[in-house]
């Protein structure tokens, strides 16, 4: 059925009067008459009993006012959640983010946003880089925080926006050997043990970038930040970490700031859709972090 069948279909089977419905209606009778043998042709019987110049619907007619009342209503619903869903202060926002981002920068993020936008709503996911952008592309996601260095051919059609960039620090186990230096050198860790990211990760490319083809002795990859920070607390093996993550200052865990201009991006990525609280959220975000570090 087409959407436009059932407006007039329910106005006549309510007014069951050719004349007056199509007054109704604003369109001639005749019209309206062809609608409605249109209708019934399609559907094979007829769906009102005829009598002089008034109609009474029958038994088959009411089954189709009951099918197309509950279709109009459905209708009716989604296209007001679709307001909803749309409007500036009350709509949705699908926000997606690193696990690593989950303990400190995301929930900054979320917080601020709805301190100004109490409101709307923020449904949120956490997944890796490249299922978060995938997500973006499918339009399972409005906007993720991500590190896109790990999916630059994925970033295609994405609008990207760095908003923090992250210090490096090599964290070595109390009682090492470096833990009372203020800062150290890669140079001076390349023959040690390292818990690492699996490659692609960008921890794990700046870590490969740092080695310069140099081989590392890698132990345990694992996809958890805050397991790096845990077994080099250990002393199972040195991690290379943000500094700046204060989920990943574990006990025993010493961060010796790493002599490096390589940092951890951390973006906005988003689709270029307008989406007015889409756009309002990517706009407060990149703002409240323009001029950081």
């Amino acid at each position: 059925m087409r959407a436009e069948d059932y407006t007039w279909f329910l106005t006549l089977a309510s007014i069951q009067n050719l004349s007056e419905a199509a007054d109704l209606l604003a369109m001639p009778q005749p019209t309206l008459s062809r609608r409605l043998a249109r209708l019934e042709s399609r559907l094979g019987t007829e769906l009102f009993d005829r009598g002089g110049r008034r109609l009474r619907l029958n038994d088959r007619g009411r089954v189709i006012e009951a099918a197309f009342r509950d279709a109009q209503q459905s209708l009716d619903r989604g296209e007001a959640e679709l307001r909803r869903l749309l409007d500036p202060v009350t709509g949705r926002v699908r926000f997606g983010f690193l696990p690593s981002l989950g303990p400190w920068l995301a929930p900054r993020v979320i917080r601020s946003f709805l301190s100004r936008h109490p409101k709307a709503d923020v449904v949120l996911s956490q997944a890796t880089a490249e299922a978060l952008v995938m997500a973006l592309h499918a339009g399972e996601l409005d906007v993720a925080l991500c590190a896109p260095d790990v999916v630059p051919e994925l970033l295609g059609g994405l609008t990207i926006h760095t908003v923090h960039r992250q210090a490096m620090a090599i964290v070595v186990p109390e009682g090492h050997r470096l833990a009372p230096r203020t800062s150290v050198r890669f140079e001076e860790v390349v023959g040690e043990s390292f818990v690492a990211a699996p490659p692609g990760y960008t921890t794990r490319n700046i870590l490969d970038r740092l080695a310069r083809g140099t081989k590392l002795r890698i132990v345990l990859e694992s996809e958890s930040l805050a397991t790096h920070a845990g077994l080099a607390s250990s002393g199972i093996g040195l991690a290379l970490l943000p500094v700046d993550d204060p989920s990943l200052h574990v006990p025993g865990a010493v961060f010796l700031p790493l002599d490096t201009n390589d940092k951890r991006e951390i973006a906005l990525v988003w689709r270029a859709e307008d989406v007015p609280v889409v756009a309002s959220f990517v706009a407060e975000v990149s703002s409240e972090f323009r001029g950081e570090p």
